[in-house]
């Protein structure tokens, strides 16, 4: 099954973009070697286990600030992210796409590609746009093309947020080819 039919309300006929994994173990160690397996794009990046919920992804140079600092454990020459208790594989990889250059090009050529439409609707659904818009218009957009990346690739929207968007084919073009890379590195 495509992005668009899921996108555009076909019933997938297994998980996505999700590759199934075990639930027994959800410690963040062993999350961290299923998204390995599941997504051989992160082989460079430094993962580590985290007590705070959910996750952070950052990338080489990110320090942080004085209320949430870059953790020692991810060198700041390397990406990585921090993986916390209730984070899926799909999670880990989302926040690593933060950090991966071909990730990065595919969100800015989709920020390109987006209508006036999609553009408003993005803003007004991204958190990450609201909460970096002290970072300047540029860096609130890359931001929020990540969380709509993220959105559909890792499942961290909701359906409804995903369909909202509206996706031309040439834009699920640029999010299945994303994902493709996500799954084989290719």
């Amino acid at each position: 099954m495509s992005w668009t039919d899921l996108i555009y309300g076909k019933q997938p006929q297994a998980p996505m973009p999700a590759a199934p994994y075990s639930p027994l173990d959800t410690s963040a160690p062993a999350v961290i070697s299923q998204a390995r397996q599941q997504y051989p794009f992160m082989a460079g990046q430094a993962l580590v286990p985290t007590t705070k919920q959910g996750g952070e992804g950052w990338p080489v140079g990110e320090t942080g600030d004085a209320s949430y600092p870059r953790p020692k454990a991810i060198p700041l020459h390397q990406p990585g992210a921090e993986v916390g208790p209730g984070s899926t594989p799909a999670d880990v990889a989302g926040e690593a796409l933060h950090s991966d250059t071909f990730a990065n090009m595919s969100r800015d050529r989709l920020i390109k590609s987006l209508s006036p439409e999609q553009t408003k609707y993005l803003q007004h659904e991204s958190l990450d746009y609201q909460d970096s818009l002290g970072q300047g218009q540029e860096s609130a957009m890359r931001n929020a093309g990540d969380s709509a990346i993220r959105g559909v690739v890792a499942n961290q929207w909701p359906q409804k947020a995903v369909q909202g968007m509206n996706y031309t084919p040439d834009q699920l073009k640029i999010i299945n080819k994303l994902q493709q890379y996500m799954r084989t590195s290719k």
